[in-house]
């Protein structure tokens, strides 16, 4: 089970032919394909302000349509309660966003699959693939 960061779902819809490829594999073996609702609000910041608006925002939607939408749950709370105090402590604090992002995919026990490894590698209890 996976859960796509924001840049992966952005080489999606660039038509990444490494990226396209890779999540064809995933699907052809039966592997579920998630994202969060951070990722699809980030998705349509940059669709709205983009200057083929109107194109960019058809195309997130049909991403939405592709991808299972995986949400908050009792155990995400927790797990970003936790992590927030353990980075702080170490002094490796990373974006709140990524942060909720990595809560959303670790208690949903999906791999989260990203491209900036530096924005979730110290998050502890994470699964973690860079692509």
């Amino acid at each position: 089970m996976y859960c796509l960061d924001t840049n992966i779902l952005i080489d999606i819809l660039r038509d990444n032919e490494k990226t396209v490829e890779k999540i064809k594999k995933l699907r052809e073996i039966g592997l579920p394909i998630a994202t969060t609702p951070l990722n699809i609000c980030e998705l349509y910041k940059g669709a709205y302000i983009s200057k083929q608006s109107e194109e960019n925002i058809n195309m997130v939607e049909e991403i939405m349509e592709s991808v299972k939408i995986i949400s908050f749950k009792a155990g995400t709370y927790d797990f970003y309660g936790n992590s927030y105090k353990e980075l702080t402590y170490e002094g490796k604090m990373t974006n709140e966003i990524d942060l909720i992002v990595a809560s959303i995919s670790a208690s949903h026990n999906y791999i989260l699959i990203t491209k900036n490894k530096k924005h979730f590698e110290n998050i502890p209890r994470l699964k973690l693939e860079v692509w």
